[in-house]
């Protein structure tokens, strides 16, 4: 029931100041089929005679029909009695629209006084009679008993075909715990919500399951809930047994991949999240060769034991492993981690690691600090010399520290040199370098760059000690520009050993730069990857030489990620 109460202010100006005035309820009033109102009407001023209030009836409600009132009215409308002293009078309107229907009806409530009773200026009251929204299950509808389920896993799906009418929002249903609904019986959770445009007058499956959580066991009830403004809910209860699981270990990985890592080394580690339940024994974790496990990720063995009871109940334990490269063998390695409990299957996590050789020296150029500023030699071209570094210009030498160092020679062929100023020496310039897919260089953000050198340049690290090495790789980016390269360009690398003898690990001219496609558009980094194991045990040090001469600016080449790799 509804109470609606209006009042006039005691200072408000009357027509007649012998009679009462009379405040009629708020403009409009909704009302649904299963509903009453009372509208109850306040006067600021007690009457001092006995009449009544008349109220007529307009609109396309229709008293008798669709609602009913008290005191007892006709089509037309209904007196309310009024006494002498009275401080109010009241009218219930009742609701008896047919149901169903989706019906709106309203009817305007026109208050005229009677037995020399004054109105306010108010004098009317709009009723509006609707249908409640409903939320219906055609025929005979319910839920089955859904038998035994294990815990963690699902029955199969059951269903309620659903009708609504005359819904004005969205109609929300819910599923309580062990659980869950769908409107597709794909995607299940405990919730759903669907507008009420998507629904009204549509036929709808709903798809429900049982579905016991951990510890879930024996006759689980449970209810599904639908709602929505103004209409009734409609709950089903649900009933299902949960059974145990038997003792069971679950890992959140089934592969790990761990990328290069030098042999003797160790990657970063990788957690993996272990967990179970109904163990009776400890789970045991053994690790192939190559690899680590650790239970605090500080203390690594091929080994480790997990206590079931640090697992059990689905609590969550994090195994680390790494990779741990130790066979001296260039290339993948591949095992599988076993966690292994008496009574159960075999829990298997497979593994992937890149063995790398040890890196003996490198140099990527992020040593020294590189600058995009030509270098201009301030010597004569025509003498062969090492080249000196000029304060503000790209870099040419450096004395070593975390990377190789290195000397710029310049050898005199009849040209002019760096005299003029050109591009080489250690560079953050980007020019091709940034049209590569890469983007930028391939270690870092700097190379040696050489163009127009109108001369031979050699670029001569220091040297490296191999002793004790017995496997031995030089590997070296360098990258071209697309232009036309003349047959006496030349660009070189070769491997001195300490008693001098060369190994030839680059040679190409012009003409094998554009026979070999070796410059194409857009750029690529060319990979040079040299075995030079044969020289492991024959002598002590190696020293790289990197030698080019071209004759344009045009021609443009830069070097990055030179590494001695060895075991």
């Amino acid at each position: 029931m509804v109470g609606l109460v209006n009042s006039c202010d005691d200072n408000e100006e009357i027509n007649n100041p012998e009679n009462s005035i009379l405040a009629v309820p708020e403009d409009e009033i909704t009302i649904f089929e299963d509903e009453e109102v009372d509208i109850f009407v306040r006067f600021s001023k007690r009457p001092v005679e006995t009449g009544t209030i008349g109220v007529s009836f307009n609109g396309s409600a229709i008293y008798g029909q669709d609602f009913t009132t008290e005191p007892e009215g006709t089509t037309e409308g209904v007196s309310i009695p009024v006494s002498s002293g009275d401080d109010g009078a009241s009218l219930r309107i009742i609701s008896i629209i047919e149901p169903g229907l989706n019906l709106s009806k309203t009817v305007s409530l026109n208050f005229e006084s009677e037995g020399g009773l004054s109105f306010g200026t108010q004098n009317s009251s709009e009723l509006v009679i609707v249908n409640r929204p409903e939320i219906n299950f055609p025929g005979s509808q319910g839920l089955e008993n859904f038998g035994e389920v294990v815990e963690l896993e699902t029955s199969e799906a059951q269903t309620l075909e659903l009708s609504v009418v005359g819904l004005l929002d969205d109609l929300n249903i819910e599923a309580s715990d062990n659980y869950e609904i769908s409107f597709n019986d794909e995607d299940f959770s405990s919730t759903l919500s669907i507008t009420a445009e998507a629904i009204n007058n549509a036929d709808t499956t709903v798809y429900i399951r049982f579905a016991p959580q951990f510890d879930a066991l024996n006759t689980q009830t449970g209810t599904i809930t639908f709602f929505s403004t103004n209409a009734n809910d409609v709950v089903f209860n649900m009933e299902g047994s949960g059974t145990p699981q038997p003792p069971t270990v679950f890992s959140d990985l089934s592969s790990i991949t761990f990328g290069s890592t030098a042999q003797g080394g160790f990657s970063p580690s990788q957690a993996v999240i272990i967990t179970g339940y109904r163990l009776t024994e400890n789970v045991s974790v053994i690790a192939p060769e190559n690899f680590e496990v650790s239970t605090n990720d500080i203390d690594f063995s091929n080994s480790a034991n997990l206590p079931f009871e640090d697992i059990n109940a689905l609590n969550e334990v994090a195994l680390y492993v790494r990779f741990a490269p130790n066979t001296g063998i260039d290339g993948p390695k591949t095992d599988d981690l076993i966690l292994s409990s008496s009574g159960l299957s075999d829990v298997i996590i497979s593994l992937t690691g890149e063995e790398g050789l040890g890196v003996i020296a490198y140099t990527s150029f992020e040593e020294p600090e590189g600058l995009d500023i030509d270098y201009v030699d301030t010597g004569d071209p025509a003498i062969n010399r090492t080249l000196q570094n000029n304060m503000g210009e790209a870099p040419v030498q450096y004395a070593g520290g975390d990377e190789l160092g290195f000397n710029t020679i310049y050898i005199f062929t009849g040209g002019q040199g760096a005299t003029d100023g050109d591009d080489l020496g250690v560079t953050t310039k980007s020019s091709i370098v940034g049209d590569t897919p890469e983007g930028g260089y391939t270690d870092g953000v700097q190379g040696y760059y050489a163009d127009d050198t109108d001369g031979i340049i050699q670029i001569v690290f220091q040297e490296v000690d191999i002793t004790g090495l017995t496997t031995l790789r030089v590997r070296m980016d360098y990258l071209f520009n697309d232009t036309t390269w003349e047959i006496d360009d030349i660009i070189k690398a070769t491997l001195l050993t300490q008693e001098g003898v060369p190994l030839t690990l680059l040679s190409l001219t012009g003409e094998d730069i554009e026979n070999l496609g070796l410059d194409p558009e857009p750029h690529i980094w060319n990979n040079l990857d040299v075995d030079v194991s044969s020289l492991a045990g024959t002598t002590a040090s190696v020293q790289l030489v990197i030698e080019v001469q071209t004759e344009s600016g045009a021609e443009e080449v830069y070097f990055d990620n030179i590494r001695f790799l060895g075991n």
